[in-house]
């Protein structure tokens, strides 16, 4: 045996001189070769420009070490290109600068390397010491020019179906461009525990390529791994810079790619790209950036997307397009074109958003940036010639804003407005001036304001003139509107009106001081709208003439630094612009200036600096930092003017004022890098982008902060951060000298300290990766003696953020200004840190109000977030944190400030509270109700189920785990349980095992658990039927027993007894409005003089949620009038006391501490003064409740409510014992219980009938409305309570009645007497039982006819659905029957007369139930069942059950119970009143449940028995669910309305294979009667034979079919659209072969136009005024028909039966609608001609009207003055006609030939042979003759033939007479070749050739159509819908086949039967057409 030679691996080095090039070396495989700077160790010189150009051995590439690099970070650079054209950054790799750490790789994409280093004049270093080599590829990844030999049979792939295994798993057909694959959470970090499986299969014959890059992982745990077969190419983790590419190594073999993660870090994941390639020899590299287009998903961390290719050129010939979408609908997407480079002329890129095209770029285009509100669209288009490198695109969520100019800009503006208006000239002051005049230099005001008379409801218009050539200016001094409904709007134009494109600029109350307003015109006018006064205060303004529509004339006058950049900034500045701007100050300051960014185009925009009259200064082109102080206080002038073309970015600038002799530098601010002075107080300094949590890439920013007091040092600490480890930084300078790079996550602070009064702080980053940034604060102090720590708490801890320092005893922090509104726009951070990393933080909030829209406390631990809280927290919050840190973030908006929160923060030890892996709240995560952790304190805190109050979801499992500190126990209180009994299961349990298994119903001894472990967990699971309320607990933890016991002695007790009068005493808790004591027991006892009561009215009153509360008791005794807590706090409640004597007593436990309570107290002597809108509790003595100012008149335009309420158990009584109103106009209502039912409408009419009203609960509510005219003294009631039995009065005008088995009898008011005029009265009759029916008889009835009535409805409420309305007398007694429970009714009377009214009676019947019964689902389950007393049903049974829901509600049927006979009886579904059809079900005994749910309110249930075998039948529940939101789309069918937005549906189980013996209906309507449904197929599978999918065009099967679809469907190319307004479809499947199904989307699209079922069939003749001819019949028309009528302009010249005279003719009929809008005028009366009328006319004009309602068409009415005419006899004698009313039978036959490659040009010569001799025997007068060849349909062309040049008409419909003619054209048809389109064919002869031809709608004429092909059709899907509408539209089809020809299509033109022949001729060869033409001739003829 011979041993192959051991192979040793040396590593060689070669120094290469440190020259500095250009050198051209090689790298070796095996050989490390040295590339040194110039001068290296030492420091290189300056100004280098160095070239080293390495070139590996072929299949290589270069690998680069890095071993020493340092040079000047900002200024020597040393760039790697994989090309040595340095002129673009396309071909560079990378960039190295400052200090790179040792050992760093980078690899070249390619055989190739140069590198390029340069420096400048300035700082040198050493340089650096780098070595290179080549490396030889794996052979996968090699892109070789041969294919190598496989040593195994290549693998096949056995199945190309997609696996169903979501975004993760699947199976991936490559295509031929590229297409990309990201791991799940893109573009975010990916997901844990994830195991991702791609098999990436390539098309027929051909190879797999794939890129992987951009590779961030785990690097021990999360692996990407890539296969070929079974054999492993590649493992891949961590960080992975270099590109890896793979392609298969034979044809046909799929590459796999696997990814699986562990549950712990998540990081970027990584890019793959791939696509389908033919061979290797002509693969070029997959870029990652290869992609061509999709769907994409904004975050805020940045992301790219480039043109295909990246950096190389696109390739030709493309059209690309993405959708960007913001993960938040309330962020925008930003989108910035980094880089472009198109061919100018012919590639374009188009960015779209908010609905339109934004920007359409080509050329060379840099930093170009859009934001969309809405999503964003990239398009991108390319011809075949000359491609450029592309386009880079950044894009990110960014937060809405409202585009205004700078608000500094703006307050400058205000303030010269506030200084230069002149007091003589007379302001506008109300809205009659509305046309005023603007004058140069002479200011008017504009002062519009409430005192001054503007009212609601107002509209003000002013337009402003100002001179030729100059413009309107308005500045805003003062504004205040209500930001909902006020606003002012500023027009270009000069007339008052609303146009929309007209709108410069709208303000509301959202604006602080709106900008300034240039006009683009000399003109402009304002629009004022008020809706209220409520909030409007007015606004200041003044308007003048200028001469530049930017620029303003300021006096600034203190040191403020104000912002001024150029117009639209920053964005590009517009064209034609002409700016000034004129800054000056108080004698003895002067103006500072600065200048920071500026962009202009070089050559002609420019920005002109003045100082006083002196031209100091001309920018343009580019410059930065450019300083300014002016010489006196004059200050500056500053001109700005661009030209017509190019516009760029502009300037950002600032000024000031300062005094002369103390003139500080002024800079410009920036996110990336300032110079500035550090003071005493912390500032906060943050990396760009922090805000949005991610920075810019290719940053480096520099911070200079230098103190501002002598002897002082810069203290500088970053608190957190987050960047890309290996490459992106922050550094601190001291000195010039630098700190260690922070990189990665850091979230511990590290503080520096300057040594000379100043730091330099850079933050790097590189072009790869971005994160979050850094975030510091800096201050400045007194040099420190020891090294210094995190900043201690100030005392003002008010402040807004601070770094405090966390210790063992509890600190105080609040918002800014509490317990006073914190201010808008705030951002504040507290930063809590302890230094010893065994102690935590503790942090509770024990306040908490703010805004809950819009303002935020975020809880982050480093960067991650804990928790967001907003709105009010009734309980404290508490946080323990994992680590040593917490940040609190506080955020507020404009608008709506509140009180803010008061926390404290504590350090505990790590061994006394249990660590988890987050920190955990108290309080329940937001937007998490299925299974969290959470965190237990003494204080109870509430658990719900998923979904509370609602119902919990079906198939929920979830998982709960409540904890507590080490050493603590916990308990849970449940507080409400309700759950399904069998199936849905609540377990509790701890560390010693299972403590409790709950289910079903409990109301009573409700569950208490206690553990003795400090960590309880709990676990829901439900099944997928019946849901419930679920559960509520309360749950809390014990701390450890102690050994001094806790004190039981209130820490606050108070007794105190007052005396009342009737002047007004005020009694507070302790401490309020602020935080009462803890552990309060007060007890007030309030005593008036005898014979006087006491009212008690709570003003104000905020307590602890859970355990602090006052009671209340009437008189000296125990007597609990009312106990309030959190849970009832009343909101302006009243109490009155029965007696002289009244006590109240507040409890409030050792926890949380509330604001407390204000009550006011006083004594009553007659009536209490009530407010207008009040809750008064009513004690069973009786009180007086009146209106406004009883006894005096009330005021107008009064409306008042008081909720009287009582104890529980008793009820309200309210007497009226005097009233006197307005009767026409003013009234009262009269409401029962909570919910408000109107039981009586009462007034001056109803009153003396009705006086007495009592409540059926505690609850009653009085109502009292006044208009705006006549007054009266009002209404006075005696109010009290009883617990007396409620009994109805009969004649009372409503009340609320409970039916039972006997009758009751009521009646209308004073009935039998006449019943009230103006009356409304309301009963509501309920059932104690939903299960049964309210009956009601009418015994007498008698009303006025028409305007008194009495209305009966099947519910609770007014609304509800109508039973009957009962008018004038009823002879006979009516009865009627609810459905549900309860039955309402209302009389309702007018002014007029009055009758005796009814007399009724109302009792409790059983819901029929049994066979064909109309039943109304309820909220829990009710049953239906079989009639089977004998235990079997009856033969012969069909029963049809009704089930009904409420509006909005769905029913869900439930079978638990089915034996029945399997052959014969059967039970049926039917969703809706159009009772579409669900299910067909016969069993004989159920393993499970069967359930159904209906799409509507309705569903019917059907049951059929024969004659024979009977059986037990079914038992079913049926319940109303809420109806869902959106329909189930894998369900069996369903009816649903549809919109504009499209909704998916598909087949059971898509895109698994559908159930065999499927039987599926869908019922899709369209709720706007002017619209119609659209249906469109994306995707269609089924077997060919025997599934299909039936689509008809209306509510069931009998309507229209439209299509049957079976087989293949290409995707998208079938769309169906309904005539009726609605789509049936129907799917079958047999029990044979089973496919995927269809997936399709259906919406609601608008109609061209609507049809006509009849029109008039119409032919008159009217001579002289008098008709001759006169025919006007009703006639049907067929579907998509309009109505015609063609009218002579002139008089005719007709011919009848040798007479001649002259007469108007008119003409109706039916015509196709497809034929109106092509037909001419001409067109119709030539056809008209050719109709054998009983006359001959000649004639010019006419006129054609095409109408789509029924009968709409009509004749020309004949003159009003009418005068006989003497007529021959013989003109009203018909002629002889046919049976169809024809005097000659006509024809029109179009001809189509097949002309695709199926045929010969010969054999084609024979087909026009054969059309020759059939048009021989043709009369060409009666039958005319067209032709048209087809092949090929253009997709994208209209239907035309100038368009369709494959769809030929070579001659038009009856365009020859002459018959050699006509045979002529024919044999000089040329033939085409390519395509078979015959469906396309037919619809143009039917919708364009038949229309033109004049006689489409002549129902005397014959419509033919002769197809000769040999029927394989490329559009076969087709023909059925084609073919189908021309048989409705009256056409006759012949079918010619020629040769191998595919007889089904044929046999679906012929005759639309498949295995049909009728009208159907078949030759086998071209030349045999002879022998048919005949036979077929005679056929067209008959």
């Amino acid at each position: 045996m011979s041993h192959a030679p051991k192979t040793t691996r040396c590593t060689y080095f070669v120094l290469i001189p440190a020259g500095c090039g250009p050198t051209n070396l090689t790298a070796e495989a095996g050989t490390e070769k040295i590339i040194l700077s110039p001068n290296f160790p030492s420091n290189y010189g300056a100004s280098q420009d160095c070239w080293w150009i390495i070139k590996p051995p072929d299949d290589h590439i270069i690998e680069l070490s890095v071993k020493k690099f340092k040079t000047e970070f900002c200024c020597d650079k040393l760039k790697i290109y994989d090309s040595f054209d340095s002129s673009t950054d396309r071909n560079l790799i990378e960039t190295l600068a400052g200090t790179v750490q040792d050992g760093r790789t980078i690899s070249s994409l390619q055989a190739f390397v140069a590198l390029n280093f340069k420096s400048d004049s300035s700082v040198h270093f050493s340089g650096f010491n780098i070595t290179y080599t080549a490396k030889l590829l794996a052979a996968t990844q090699i892109l070789q020019n041969e294919i190598p030999t496989a040593t195994s049979p290549p693998q096949q792939t056995t199945t190309r179906s997609r696996r169903t295994g979501g975004e993760c798993r699947a199976d991936v057909i490559a295509e031929s461009t590229a297409k990309l694959i990201n791991p799940p959470g893109h573009p975010g970090l990916y997901r844990s525990n994830l195991d991702c499986d791609w098999l990436i299969i390539p098309q027929d014959g051909e190879r797999v390529q794939i890129s992987i890059g951009l590779i961030a992982t785990q690097i021990c745990c999360d692996i990407i791994e890539v296969f070929e077969g079974e054999e492993l190419l590649a493992r891949l983790s961590g960080r992975v810079l270099n590109v890896q590419r793979f392609v298969s190594s034979r044809p046909d073999s799929p590459i796999r790619i696997t990814f699986k993660t562990d549950e712990s870090v998540n990081r970027a994941g990584f890019r793959m790209v791939h696509r389908s390639v033919s061979g290797i020899g002509q693969v070029q590299p997959l870029s990652l950036h290869a992609v061509c287009g999709g769907n994409l998903i904004a975050s805020r961390r940045i992301q790219q997307v480039t043109s295909p290719n990246w950096p190389s050129p696109y390739p030709e010939s493309v059209q690309c397009e993405w959708t960007i979408t913001s993960s938040l609908t309330q962020l925008s997407v930003e989108i910035v074109v980094d880089r472009l480079n198109t061919q100018e002329c012919c590639d374009f890129l188009e960015i779209h958003g908010d609905g339109f095209q934004v920007a359409r770029l080509s050329g060379s285009a840099f930093r170009r940036r859009f934001v969309m509100n809405d999503n964003g669209r990239i398009v991108f288009t390319a011809n075949s010639t000359n491609p450029g490198t592309g386009f880079r695109i950044t894009y990110r969520q960014v937060a809405r804003q409202i585009i205004t100019t700078t608000p500094r800009s703006t307050a400058a503006a205000t303030q010269v407005a506030v200084t230069t208006v002149s007091t003589t000239v007379q302001p506008i002051t109300t809205c009659r001036e509305s046309r005023l005049n603007a004058h140069s230099g002479r200011p008017t005001p504009i002062i519009i304001s409430r005192s001054i008379g503007v009212s609601e409801s107002s509209n003000c218009w002013w337009t402003i003139i100002a001179p030729t050539s100059q413009f309107v200016r308005v500045i805003f001094t003062k504004f205040q509107l209500d930001a909902c409904c006020d606003s002012v709007i500023a027009y270009n134009s000069r007339t008052q009106g609303h146009v929309e494109s007209l709108i410069i600029q709208e303000f509301n109350g959202n604006e602080q001081i709106p900008q300034a307003v240039f006009s683009e015109r000399d003109y402009l006018t304002l629009f004022l709208h008020i809706d209220t006064l409520n909030v409007f205060r007015g606004f200041e303004a003044h308007f003048d003439a200028v001469e530049s529509r930017c620029g303003f004339d300021y006096k600034i006058s203190e040191s403020r630094v104000n912002d001024l950049n150029s117009p639209n900034y920053p964005d590009n500045y517009p064209s034609s612009t002409e700016c000034e701007w004129k800054i000056s100050t108080e004698p003895g300051r002067v103006v500072q200036f600065t200048v920071g960014e500026f962009s202009t185009e070089p050559c002609c925009d420019y920005l002109e600096i003045f100082d006083g009259g002196r031209a100091v200064e001309k920018l343009r082109g580019t410059s930065s930092d450019n300083q300014y102080v002016s010489t006196d206080h004059t200050g500056f002038t500053l001109r700005f003017s661009s030209d017509k073309s190019v516009e760029r970015k502009g300037f950002r600038g600032v000024y000031s004022s300062s005094p002369a002799d103390a003139v500080t530098p002024l800079t410009v601010p920036s996110d990336c890098g300032f110079e500035t002075m550090a003071t005493t107080a912390p500032q906060n300094v943050t990396s760009p982008g922090w805000e949005e949590n991610v920075y810019e890439m290719n940053l480096d920013c520099y911070w200079t902060i230098s103190v501002s007091t002598p002897g002082y040092q810069v203290f500088f600490s970053v608190v957190e951060g987050r960047t890309e480890t290996c490459c992106d930084y922050v550094q601190v300078f001291n000195n010039d000298i630098g700190s260690d790079t922070l990189s990665g996550h850091f979230t511990s602070p590290v503080m520096f300290v300057s040594t000379n009064g100043s730091l330099r702080i850079l933050f790097h980053s590189d072009a790869t990766q971005a994160f979050r940034g850094f975030r510091g604060l800096y201050y400045e102090g007194p040099t420190p003696t020891t090294p210094p720590s995190a900043i201690s708490l100030s005392a003002s801890t008010a402040s807004c953020g601070v770094v405090a320092s966390v210790k063992n005893i509890s600190q105080h922090f609040t918002s800014p200004n509490y317990p006073e509104s914190y201010s808008g726009n705030a951002i504040c951070e507290w930063t809590l840190i302890s230094n010893d990393p065994d102690v935590l933080v503790r942090l509770t909030f024990t306040n908490f109000h703010t805004e809950p829209c819009c303002d935020t406390v975020t809880i982050l631990e480093g960067l991650d977030e804990v928790d967001v809280l907003r709105g009010t927290i009734s309980s404290p919050a508490e946080y323990i944190s994992k680590g040593n840190n917490f940040t609190v973030r506080f955020q507020s908006d404009l608008s709506d400030h509140r009180r803010g929160f008061n926390a404290s923060f504590i350090g505990i030890s790590r061994y006394d509270v249990e660590t988890t892996t987050a920190p955990l709240s108290a309080t329940r995560p937001s937007g998490q109700d299925c299974g969290y952790e959470i965190a237990a304190f003494e204080t109870p805190h509430e658990f719900i189920s998923p979904g509370w109050p609602d119902r919990y979801p079906s198939s929920s499992n979830c998982n709960w785990m409540i904890s507590a500190p080490i050493g603590w126990t916990l308990v849970l209180n449940f507080t409400s349980f309700d759950t399904e009994q069998c199936c849905d299961i609540l377990n509790i349990s701890d560390s010693t095992g299972n403590l409790a298994t709950l289910s079903g119903l409990m109301t009573s001894d409700l569950p208490s658990i206690v553990t003795s472990q400090n960590e309880l967990s709990l676990s829901f699971v439900s099944d997928k039927n019946i849901r419930k309320d679920g559960f509520t607990a309360l749950y809390s933890a014990i701390p450890p027993p102690t050994t001094t016991p806790a004190t039981t002695t209130p820490a606050y007790v108070c007794e105190e007894t007052l005396n009342i009068t009737q002047n007004t005493q005020v009694i507070t808790s302790e401490g309020f409005p602020h935080y009462y004591a803890s552990s309060t027991n007060c007890t007030w006892t309030l005593v008036a003089a005898e014979g006087e009561r006491m009212l008690l009215n709570f003003t104000t009153i905020s307590l602890e949620t859970c355990c602090d509360y006052i009671e209340i008791f009437d008189g000296i005794d125990d007597k609990v009038l009312e106990k309030i807590s959190f849970e009832n706090l009343p909101t302006n409640q009243i109490y009155v006391s029965s007696g002289h004597v009244m006590r109240f007593r507040f409890i409030s436990d050792i926890n949380i501490e509330e604001d407390g309570f204000q009550v006011q107290v006083q004594t009553i002597q007659g009536l209490p003064a009530y407010n207008c809108d009040a809750r008064i509790f009513i004690p069973s003595t009786p009180i007086k409740l009146t209106s406004t100012n009883y006894p005096n008149n009330y005021t107008t335009s009064v409306t008042c409510n008081w909720n009287l309420e009582t104890s529980s158990g008793r009820r309200v009584v309210v007497n009226f014992t005097d009233f006197q109103m307005e009767s026409c106009c003013d009234y009262v209502e009269i409401f029962d219980g909570d919910d408000r039912r109107l039981v009586a409408k009462l007034d001056m009419h109803t009153f003396k009938y009705s006086k007495i009203f009592e409540s059926t609960s505690s609850q009653m509510s009085v109502s009292f409305y006044s208009d705006k005219t006549i007054t009266g003294r009002g209404f006075k009631a005696d109010v009290f309570s009883t617990s007396d039995e409620y009994v109805v009065d009969p004649g009372a005008c409503g009340f609320t009645g409970v039916a039972s088995n006997t009758s009751t009898y009521f009646h209308s008011p004073n009935y039998p007497m006449e019943y009230p005029a103006k009356s409304e009265c309301h009963w509501l009759i309920a059932s104690s039982s939903p299960l049964e029916q309210v009956e009601l008889n009418l015994h007498d009835i008698r009303f006025e006819d028409q305007s008194d009535y009495l209305e009966v409805r099947d519910g609770r409420s007014p609304s509800a659905p109508l039973l009957g309305v009962i008018q004038r007398d009823f002879s006979q007694q009516a009865v009627f029957s609810s459905t549900t429970g309860a039955m309402y009714i209302k009389m309702r009377t007018d002014t007029s007369n009055q009758y005796r009214g009814f007399n009724a009676s109302y009792k409790l019947v059983p819901t029929e139930r049994s066979c064909g019964s109309t039943l109304h689902a309820l909220d829990f389950p009710t049953q239906i069942r079989t009639s089977n007393a004998s235990g079997t049903y009856p033969n012969g049974e069909n029963c049809m059950w009704t089930l009904k829901a409420d509006e909005g509600k769905i029913i869900v049927l439930n079978f638990t119970f089915m034996e029945m006979e399997i052959c014969c009886d059967k039970v049926q579904i039917f969703d809706g009143q159009s009772e579409r059809f669900i299910d067909n079900i016969t069993f004989f005994g159920l393993t499970s449940p069967l359930v159904y749910n209906s799409s509507s309110n309705v569903m019917k249930v059907r049951f059929i028995s024969d004659d024979t075998i009977g059986a037990a039948g079914f038992v079913a529940n049926f319940v109303q669910e809420p109806a869902p939101d959106a329909p189930d789309r894998h369900a069996c069918g369903f009816t649903w309305n549809a919109t504009s937005q499209p909704v998916e549906f598909n087949s059971p189980l898509f895109p698994l294979n559908y159930p065999f013996n499927a039987e599926c209906h869908w019922l899709i309507r369209s709720p706007d009667k002017n619209k119609q449904v659209q249906l469109e197929i994306l995707d269609f599978r089924t077997e060919k034979c025997c599934d299909f999918l039936k689509v008809y065009d209306g509510t069931s099967t009998s309507a229209p079919l439209i299509t049957s679809l079976s087989d293949v469907i290409e995707p998208g190319s079938d769309v169906i659209t309904s005539t009726s307004g609605s789509l049936y479809l129907e799917f079958v499947s047999d029990a044979s072969g089973s496919y995927r199904g269809f997936l399709a989307t259906f919406k609601m699209v608008e109609v061209e136009r609507k049809y006509s079922n009849s029109c008039y069939s119409i032919m008159k003749a009217f001579t002289d005024k008098t008709p001759v001819v006169e025919v006007k019949e009703v006639t049907s028309c067929s579907p998509k028909h309009q109505c015609l009528t063609v009218k002579t302009v002139a008089d005719a010249q007709v011919k009848m039966n040798g007479d001649s005279f002259e007469a108007t003719v008119t003409y109706g009929a039916c015509i196709p609608s497809i034929a109106c809008p092509v037909t001419s005028c001409s067109d119709l009366m030539t056809s008209l001609r050719g109709i054998d009328l009983p006359f001959t006319m000649n004639f010019t004009t006419c006129e054609v009207e095409c109408c789509d309602e029924d009968l709409c068409n009509d004749d020309q009415p004949p003159p009003t003055t009418a005068t006989p005419t003497t007529l021959p006899t013989t003109t009203a004698l018909p002629l002889t006609t046919d049976e169809y009313g024809c005097w000659n039978q006509r024809r029109d036959v179009m001809f189509l030939l097949d002309g695709s490659g199926s045929f010969t040009a010969l054999e084609f010569m024979e087909i026009l042979k054969f059309v020759n001799q059939l048009v021989e025997g043709f009369d060409l007068e009666l039958t005319r003759v067209g032709v048209m060849q087809f092949s090929h349909w253009y997709r994208h062309r209209p239907m035309t033939t100038r368009a369709q040049t494959l769809l030929k008409t070579h001659i038009y419909l009856g365009q020859y007479s002459d018959a050699d003619q006509l045979q002529a054209a024919i044999s000089g048809i040329n033939h085409h070749g390519y395509t078979t389109y015959i469906a396309h064919a037919i619809e143009k002869a039917i919708s364009i050739d038949f229309p033109r031809a004049g006689r489409f709608s002549d129902s005397c004429t014959s419509k033919i159509i002769v197809v000769v092909s040999d029927g394989k059709a490329t559009d076969a899907n087709y023909l059925p819908t084609t073919t189908g509408l021309g048989r409705a539209l009256g056409f006759n089809f012949f079918a010619v086949g020629i040769g191998d020809r595919e007889m089904r299509e044929l046999q679906i033109i012929a005759n639309g039967k498949v295995g049909s022949d009728e009208r159907l001729f078949v030759v086998p060869w071209a030349d045999q057409l002879t022998t048919v033409a005949r036979q077929l001739s005679a056929e067209i003829l008959m």
